[in-house]
């Protein structure tokens, strides 16, 4: 279905519309990050936020309990009052489809799953996302906020996506121009907290002037364009191994793609088969123990390190940034791969390298 552009939306309980377009909204990458003051959770032992957290809800909650929720939507009479699934209230809208303009849909039924719903003075809508991610399904919170207006809400009702990645918690309000247009949606404002303090950090030429060379895990080449989604999967893994399954159940991709984030862990030595899945080496252990700037430091460190990645990290480090087809011969040269492979691993090693620069000169910020 996507290779086809068509999203799926559901009009009745067990019913679906195939539509051709797109069903998603861009969210842009944080910005600057804030430290929110986690005084008001310093002390709790029941919310590990200080190791990491592995769940939407965990997510929620802390972000709800420290008051940087409260302080996004300025309400600070702010109470949970809904969680959980509920049968929504019968409403109509329009999607904009690709070959037939405008398509009229009329939801009765549904089925909807509001991950947490707040009200004080206001209403904030909650959708968290555990991974770093580029977009929303728009669906996920326009049904909800459809549902509300139709209930009869007259508080000012506030629409909030939430994507926890690497100890940052990034706040994306999300509005609608027309509520009866599926397209409408625009993200209004965004805010990136967290709950440590910031810390200085050295320039990429400094931590690949220091890496070392070093031999891959036993996995292959990887295949995992996202490298903060190996943070994530290294933070996942911390309590317990998981299943490639598992890991694409978490981040919402398919089982093919949980593969290849639980094999780049296991080629970066933070990762090993074990247990019918993916477990953390003793590396893996330190690195998901870390604050979030250390582990861009280990992970850049890492990374600068292995082949293919160490030349390529080098000659950007001077300025000389590797084209794809410059990084397809490092691969044929320095690998088994051959054929049409190398040409398609060299997006991994460019995708990592470019995160992993853009994050040396913005971790601190």
């Amino acid at each position: 279905m996507q290779d086809l552009g068509i999203t799926i939306l559901p009009v009745s309980n067990g019913q679906y519309a195939l539509l051709s377009g797109d069903g998603y909204c861009q969210i842009p990458e944080p910005d600057q990050i804030e430290c929110y003051d986690p005084n008001k959770i310093r002390d709790f032992q029941t919310l590990n936020w200080k190791t990491g957290l592995r769940s939407e809800p965990q997510v929620i909650d802390t972000l709800f309990c420290s008051s940087a929720l409260r302080s996004f939507i300025g309400d600070e009479d702010l109470t949970l009052t809904v969680r959980g699934r509920l049968r929504a209230k019968p409403f109509s809208y329009a999607f904009t489809t690709q070959r037939h303009g405008e398509k009229e849909l009329a939801v009765n039924g549904v089925q909807i799953e509001i991950d947490s719903g707040y009200e004080g003075d206001s209403i904030a809508i909650v959708e968290a996302k555990f991974g770093a991610t580029t977009d929303i399904i728009v669906r996920q919170l326009f049904y909800p906020y459809r549902h509300m207006l139709e209930s009869g809400v007259s508080k000012n009702l506030h629409l909030v996506y939430l994507v926890y990645s690497n100890k940052v918690f990034s706040l994306y309000e999300v509005g609608f121009e027309n509520p009866h247009q599926y397209h409408s949606c625009k993200i209004l404002r965004q805010k990136h907290y967290t709950l440590e303090a910031l810390k200085k950090i050295p320039s990429f030429a400094d931590v690949v002037g220091r890496a070392r060379k070093s031999q891959a895990g036993d996995a292959p080449f990887p295949q995992a364009d996202d490298l903060s989604k190996i943070i994530d999967v290294v933070e996942l893994l911390l309590p317990t191994p998981l299943s490639k399954d598992e890991i694409a159940e978490r981040f919402e991709v398919d089982s093919r793609q949980g593969d290849y984030y639980g094999n780049a862990a296991v080629w970066l030595g933070f990762a090993d088969k074990s247990h019918g899945g993916f477990g953390l080496t003793p590396r893996g252990v330190s690195l998901a123990q870390m604050n979030r700037v250390d582990r861009i430091i280990a992970l850049a460190e890492t990374v600068a390190s292995m082949p293919v990645f160490a030349e390529a990290s080098r000659a950007e480090a001077r300025g000389n940034k590797m084209g794809p087809d410059e990084i397809a011969r490092l691969i044929a040269k320095n690998t088994s791969l051959g054929g049409t492979t190398p040409p398609r691993r060299a997006s991994t090693v460019r995708s990592w390298i470019d995160w992993l620069s853009n994050q040396l000169k913005s971790a601190s910020s």
